[in-house]
């Protein structure tokens, strides 16, 4: 129909927005929050 090609072009952005969040919620999320616990350690042991 008229309205296929935006249809398509709407479903892979989403798609593939939420398999970058996937990732992202799995990968960076538990690393910044072992950095930011590491950095916490840091400079509370300076004081």
């Amino acid at each position: 129909g008229a309205g296929a090609g935006s249809r398509i072009a709407l479903g892979a952005a989403v798609v593939f927005g939420m398999a970058l969040n996937t990732l992202l919620a799995t990968v960076y999320i538990p690393n910044f929050y072992e950095l930011m616990q590491k950095l916490q350690e840091k400079f509370s042991k300076k004081q």
